[in-house]
């Protein structure tokens, strides 16, 4: 048989919900794997070894959900999601020492499905960095991309899926941070409808109920819709289900955008009109397209998030990081413009107006493909060197953050490899319609191959 820690979930599950093998042997495998690998990643920096072992046992002893989707699955919770009986600390140090006192609804909902939680996911100290880098933890390595970044926020879960330490990991996204990570480190992320998977690891503002949703990262289209759906099996019942869709691309019109708001790089470019290729040999009528708004999108969008965090996070400053974190945010805030409540209110109904122009341009296609970041994985530091890099980095993540804006299902699929790490493409359908994300980003998959287990920097570690 091959290897446990390189099976997919859904095979993972199917063999723990037969007998064939038990939850205990599922997870020693991706506990030894864990270890060979994550000294070289850092992707997973709070191991819950012991408890991880009771669950498996209670499961195969017939006291856990034996029958669940994910019977078995050895997952990771990002650390900015509650855990009980684990500090909920955001990679921050002076967050690190209260546990929580139960776990969030979405790691209920994976459990409740038979998932076993392993460890914590890093990530950027209050996950306000595309560059999963604290001071509690340390930095996660891109595995794929020595000197580039694993991507932010949800970069340790990306780090950990890429090198099959886990096959599934929990994370969220509120400007890219499902995405982003998956584009970096060569995996898959589906960021849901803003609603379906109401936002338990970003802060209550209104902002991060406005953008963020919850989610998981992993190697296939497959493994994601069988993480997301476990999940969407315990959502909150006033949320409703992805409407289901006939299957098969024939007549179906694909917007593909290769420069939204402004150059792109030739490499991000390549990868774009390769997916664009591969729906058109599938059946697809595709039209490359330049939606409106882009910029406009970013920027109110950055506006909103930027002018709460000014205001909410007197307390929380005081204990970010000055030279990364604090950094960072302040040039991120730098980017958008400094507003009063007059002006704050100004941008959400600046914002409607332009969800509204977006959703009407897309309403004449089935789906939007385009790219994650304009740019190929940036170099680590490169957000925190000075005010025009750290400007770059934001600039290039325009068409993430606008698709935050806009609240629509997305799905991001690696599609090829440049000089400097992976790149994927982002996937957008209408509101609602997660399924279509998947179905497009499979026929992707096909033609790519589905991503693979690597080694850290193509360093051989068995």
């Amino acid at each position: 048989m091959t290897e446990l820690w390189r099976l997919p979930a859904e095979r993972i599950a199917a063999l723990v919900r037969g007998r064939e093998v038990s939850a205990g042997e599922v997870l020693q495998a991706h506990l030894e794997r864990i270890e060979q690998v994550d000294p070289l990643v850092n992707a997973l920096p709070v191991r819950l070894t012991e408890q991880a072992r009771a669950e498996a046992a209670a499961l195969d002893s017939g006291q856990g959900n034996g029958n669940g989707a994910l019977a078995g699955v050895p997952i990771a919770i990002k650390i900015n999601t509650a855990v009980a009986g684990v500090p909920n600390s955001n990679g921050c140090p002076g967050l690190a020492t209260t546990p929580a006192a139960a776990d969030s609804w979405v790691v209920a909902a994976l459990r409740r499905q038979g998932a076993i939680v392993v460890a914590l996911a890093n990530a950027p100290e209050f996950s306000l960095r595309w560059h999963t880098d604290n001071p509690l933890h340390g930095a996660t390595a891109n595995p794929c991309a020595p000197g580039r970044v694993a991507g932010g926020s949800s970069g340790g879960s990306a780090a950990a899926v890429a090198t099959g330490m886990l096959p599934l990991a929990h994370g969220n996204d509120q400007g890219g941070s499902l995405r982003h990570p998956a584009s970096c480190c060569g995996v898959v992320a589906i960021r849901p409808t803003v609603g379906l998977t109401p936002p338990e690891g970003i802060s209550g503002s209104y902002g991060s109920r406005l953008f963020g949703v919850e989610g998981v990262l992993s190697r296939s289209v497959a493994d994601n819709w069988l993480g997301l759906s476990a999940i969407l099996a315990g959502r909150p019942d006033r949320f409703p289900a992805p409407p289901p869709l006939p299957s098969g691309l024939e007549g179906r019109r694909i917007g593909v955008v290769t420069r939204p708001g402004g150059e792109v790089d030739p490499e991000v470019r390549a990868a774009v009109e390769r997916a664009a290729s591969i729906l058109a040999d599938a059946g697809a009528r595709v039209e490359f397209v330049d939606p409106p708004g882009i910029r406009d999108l970013e920027q109110v969008r950055g506006t909103v998030v930027y002018a709460e965090t000014q205001a909410r996070w007197h307390a929380n400053r005081a204990l970010g990081d000055e030279q990364t974190t604090l950094r960072s945010l302040s040039y991120m805030e730098s980017y958008f413009p400094a507003v009063d409540l007059s002006g704050y209110l100004a941008a959400l109904n600046r914002l409607t107006e332009l969800t509204a122009r977006w959703h009407e341009f897309a309403a004449g296609f089935d789906a939007i493909v385009g790219p994650v970041a304009t740019e190929p994985p940036f170099e680590i530091g490169m957000d925190t060197g000075d005010v025009e890099r750290a400007h770059q980095v934001i600039d290039s993540m325009r068409f993430v953050t606008a698709m935050s804006a806009v609240g629509s299902p997305v799905a991001v699929v690696p599609v090829s490899t440049g000089s400097s790490g992976p790149l994927g493409v982002q996937i957008v359908a209408p509101p609602w319609h997660e399924r279509r994300c998947v179905e497009l980003a499979g026929l992707i998959e096909a033609a790519v191959g589905v991503s693979e287990p690597v080694d850290p920097a193509g360093i051989g570690v068995r």
